[in-house]
């Protein structure tokens, strides 16, 4: 019910004993309906309008998760995932590999692996016993290593060291020259090198004892020196290429990540006269499991659809008003409301429509011009009663996709395939909600609002001219008991 919370002079009726208060309020009753009968409105327009983004959401969230390319672990939509093969090794200590959909039915032998190595410019060792340098200053470091009979850098006239480092990557070659103070710290000399944009990175080794310039990248095309004494006499080691020998044949790669005829290789650790055997196979077991995964989903939301758009609304439950929760426990409130938020897509007609057209989808004579059908590889829709979800007869898929995995992946991954329809429909349910539906709900709580609003402006005016009117009549008595006491009544 509608409290006024303006402030104004109230009269309690001392002069005719009436409680103006509450003649006033039943004198505006018809008001106070009016402005809770269009606040009720107004907040299960609300609720409704959340609950249908909620519904969006899910739809969204289904579409993304077996529909789309950036969810590669449970998409149908990739022919690759569809198509997926595995690789057995007989021993992977050297080599990881994995096989892509083109990859061939087939064994092959590894006998070698090398890792490729990034190109690396060693410095002498500093003989300090623990500890980190990066707050000593280039003096300082010069020193330790002039201790030791060995050089860092030489300074020059003005006390300043000068370093100038190359770094070739093949089709590039950058050259840094930077000059420093001596009360340069080792960290801001590595930091001002780093920042230099060269291709590398400069650091200090706190177990080997050695400043080591390393490259970016790997590969037998990469090459890095330094210059001014820096390194001393130092070590200089050239990039190397990764390479696996495959049935005889070796593959070279400047990554250690690549790729040969469908398989790919990340190359681990070196080893020579190796007898790794690498089987590849179908994938059977993730596209099954890929599969079964999305029926699951498919029918828990086709269940939750359907219990939504049966649910009838109940007129005996509406939102509660302030002043009805204040005389109500907290849980009473609590099931009242999820009593009063039923019903909100009774037979929607954008849902059903959509359960409808993805039952029929099951139901076509060629999926994705394989010239099969869904049934074919053991799915199937249900009876009537379950009103849209499919079965799935796990045996005849796992035989599908044993002996005809391309035709199961053509079926959902291919051109109008299963992945493609689905995806289509679910936008088009999506975007009615959103453009229709919901559109309409916010212009109705729009509406209300300003309803309400204008509620609320003539009530305020119907409750100052009735407070007026009382209080003419108050006065009116009061100086009429005022002459009746002064003539002796």
């Amino acid at each position: 019910m509608y409290a006024s919370n303006i402030a104004r002079t109230r009269y309690s009726g001392l002069a005719s004993g009436v409680d103006i208060d509450s003649l006033v309020q039943a004198s505006l009753q018809t008001y106070y309906n009016k402005i809770d009968t269009a606040t009720k409105q107004k907040t299960l327009t609300e609720w409704k309008k959340d609950a249908y983004r909620e519904m969006n959401t899910k739809l969204t969230d289904f579409k993304y998760k077996y529909f789309s390319y950036s969810s590669p672990s449970t998409t149908l939509k990739s022919s690759e995932s569809m198509n997926a093969k595995t690789v057995s090794l007989t021993e992977n200590s050297n080599v990881k590999i994995t096989a892509t959909s083109s990859a061939d039915i087939d064994s092959h032998k590894i006998t070698d692996v090398t890792v490729a190595t990034k190109a690396t410019a060693s410095s002498d060792k500093l003989y300090i016993e623990s500890g980190t340098i990066s707050g000593k200053t280039l003096a300082e470091v010069a020193e330790m290593f002039k201790a030791k009979g060995r050089t860092f850098a030489e300074a020059d006239a003005n006390g300043n060291y000068k370093v100038t480092l190359n770094v070739d990557n093949g089709t590039d070659i950058t050259v840094v020259e930077k000059t420093f103070s001596a009360d340069t710290t080792i960290s801001s000399f590595l930091s001002e090198i780093n920042n230099s944009g060269i291709d590398a990175k400069l650091s200090f080794n706190e177990l080997s004892r050695r400043f080591e310039l390393k490259t970016n990248e790997t590969g037998a095309n990469q090459k890095v020196s330094i210059s001014g004494a820096m390194f001393g006499s130092g070590v200089v080691a050239e990039g190397t290429n990764a390479s696996v020998t495959i049935d005889g044949e070796k593959h070279e790669s400047a990554s250690n990540t690549f790729a040969v005829g469908g398989l790919k290789f990340e190359t681990l650790a070196n080893g020579s006269d190796l007898n790794i055997n690498a089987t590849v196979k179908k994938d059977t077991d993730s596209v099954f499991n890929r599969i079964k995964a999305f029926v699951d989903d498919y029918n828990a939301l086709v269940s939750d659809i359907n219990s939504k758009v049966a649910e009838r609304k109940s007129s005996s439950y509406l939102p509660l008003t302030d002043d009805e929760k204040a005389d109500m426990k907290e849980a009473d409130i609590e099931e009242w409301t999820k009593k009063a938020k039923q019903g909100m897509f009774y037979n929607d007609r954008t849902l059903s429509s959509l359960v409808s057209g993805m039952r029929s989808m099951f139901s076509q004579s060629d999926v994705a011009g394989t010239g099969k059908t869904l049934a074919s590889i053991g799915i199937k829709t249900g009876s009537y009663e379950t009103k849209g979800q499919i079965v799935l007869d796990e045996a005849k898929l796992k035989e599908a996709l044993e002996n005809d995995s391309e035709s199961v992946a053509q079926m959902f991954a291919g051109k109008g395939g299963i992945a493609e329809t689905f995806a289509n429909r679910l936008d088009t349910a999506v975007d009615t909600i959103r453009d229709v539906t919901i559109s309409g709900f916010t212009k109705s709580i729009s509406s209300y609002t300003k309803k309400i609003d204008e509620l609320y402006d003539v009530l305020e005016q119907k409750e100052d001219a009735l407070y007026d009117r009382y209080a003419t009549m108050e006065s009116t008595i009061a100086k009429l008991q005022s002459q009746m006491n002064s003539l002796g009544f």
